[in-house]
């Protein structure tokens, strides 16, 4: 089993409109309310490869009730702890120009809902084989060294962590030696302090990840493919062109493909078809819900991988 972990999980209301108008009254053509987050995205493409995965988290207050209804409409394993304040929403406007997205502030977690979630997930790691810690942004009050705790009871239990979080903590995940690390080129920047411009310099700042005990870092380059780079050799990733698509950071779903090539013993080159694919079917389908088998295994088919050696 995989296990997904989103400790700031969201609704997501999205309303499809002609135009916006600020200061007007405007009329939406249609509006949806789905549960979201990375590692709901996740859960939705590994059921459609029949893989066994299980969600966890934070959940509270009406949006959270309603989060949990439809994840068990759907039949999807899950187990989240309750807690005080309201799970949050985001609201995105579309038109025929802009896509225009709200935030809501995340809720503020309680060292007690923090102490249930520790016992929660050291129950959940003995049934999982690998752990993906997603997200983007933790709720208030909980500490951002968190990572660095959950990583190193999977290590001590024998389990593959994968850290696919965004910046929130990131570095403090990278410091208890996750078996992979999924990030951006900025989020790689943003941790080394440092601008990059050329791909070699990429590669090297990737390797300084690796020397810290990492096996593996996947650097994702968006509508440029990625960098996967192991202990022992690299790979560059290329994928065909698909237009300005490849950039939306929550719903990338690059960590459950490579779970699933890990957890099946795929190859790595399989692996890497699957990590990218999900990625960019994550971002293409305007409803994750729709995306099937087949529409993963085309995409894996048009990706090019070439060898890099150190």
């Amino acid at each position: 089993m995989i296990l997904n972990i989103d400790l700031n999980p969201n609704l997501d209301r999205n309303y499809i409109l002609d135009k916006v108008y600020l200061g007007k009254n405007n009329n939406t053509k249609s509006s949806s309310c789905s549960p979201s987050g990375k590692a709901f995205i996740s859960s939705i493409l590994l059921d459609a490869f029949n893989e066994d995965s299980f969600i966890t988290g934070f959940l509270g207050g009406i949006n959270g009730e309603y989060f949990h209804k439809r994840l068990t409409e759907m039949k999807m394993a899950h187990e989240f702890i309750p807690i005080k304040e309201e799970t949050r929403t985001i609201i995105r406007l579309k038109d025929n120009e802009n896509d225009t997205t709200i935030l809501e502030e995340g809720p503020r977690i309680t060292r007690e809902e923090i102490v249930s979630f520790y016992e929660l997930y050291s129950r959940l790691v003995e049934r999982t084989n690998i752990i993906c810690g997603l997200g983007s942004l933790l709720p208030q009050g909980v500490p951002k060294d968190i990572y660095f705790d959950l990583i190193t009871l999977a290590n001590k239990r024998g389990k593959k962590f994968i850290l696919d979080i965004g910046e929130d903590g990131l570095s403090y995940g990278i410091d208890a030696t996750p078996y992979m690390v999924i990030l951006n080129q900025r989020e790689l920047e943003d941790i080394l302090k440092v601008s990059l411009h050329f791909e070699n310099e990429i590669i090297k700042s990737g390797r300084y990840i690796l020397d810290r005990g990492v096996e593996f870092i996947v650097i994702d380059l968006q509508n440029r493919g990625s960098l996967v780079l192991g202990q022992d050799r690299g790979y560059r990733v290329e994928i065909p062109y698909l237009g300005n698509t490849i950039a939306n950071i929550d719903y990338n779903g690059m960590s459950a493909g490579f779970a699933l090539g890990i957890n099946r013993n795929y190859d790595i080159e399989m692996t890497i078809r699957l990590g990218q694919a999900f990625n960019i079917v994550s971002n293409l389908e305007s409803d994750i819900m729709k995306i099937e088998a087949s529409d993963i295994k085309r995409l894996m088919s048009q990706i090019e991988i070439y060898p890099i050696n150190y």
